[in-house]
């Protein structure tokens, strides 16, 4: 039997996932995973929550779990608390520290899903009220977008980073 040629979409994650663990660092690493997850997560916190809106009317037992609000003991759970939550587990399991690279990676995707998490309830945070769909909290989501951007704009331009760092170390600061 003939063994088949890996398809392009797999050579391509292969090459991918090859020059992720060859090319980045541990913490740089860390940090890509953490902005992708923060991008993931607000996306999908946004299209839940608001599908959960747009559902309002339905009984709740015709709706899938993940479309309903969570409520304890009759109070309703922000999801800024799971993200709190999250960045705690993520601080305790990074203070432990560790070399192992998949823990760098775990430690990034905790980091950026908390993160998000927080970051798009931040107008019910600062006004302690829910304002998530009025006009004065829809900033969160700008906010979100911006962090995301900025993150992209990073790693896409590391590589000028590490020449101005190197060119920098090499022949010392002009200006200085």
């Amino acid at each position: 039997m003939t063994a088949r040629r890996p398809t392009r979409p797999r050579r391509a994650a292969a090459r991918a996932h090859a020059e992720f663990r060859e090319t980045l660092t541990a913490a740089q690493r860390s940090a890509l995973v953490a902005c992708v997850t923060f991008a993931l997560t607000e996306v999908v916190t946004r299209a839940v929550t608001g599908s959960i809106r747009c559902r309002r009317g339905e009984p709740a037992a015709r709706r899938p779990a993940v479309l309903r609000d969570v409520t304890v003991a009759g109070v309703h759970i922000h999801h800024y608390v799971p993200g709190v939550v999250l960045l705690a587990a993520t601080g305790a399991l990074a203070v432990r520290g560790t070399d192992r690279v998949g823990v760098h990676c775990l430690i990034g995707a905790g980091y950026g899903a908390g993160t998000a998490l927080v970051v798009d309830e931040a107008p019910l945070l600062l006004n302690l009220r829910d304002v998530y769909w009025s006009p004065e909290g829809r900033w969160a989501t700008g906010l979100a977008f911006a962090i995301t951007a900025a993150a992209g704009a990073y790693f896409t331009a590391l590589p000028l980073w590490h020449a101005i760092a190197a060119e920098l170390r090499d022949h010392g600061d002009p200006h200085g």
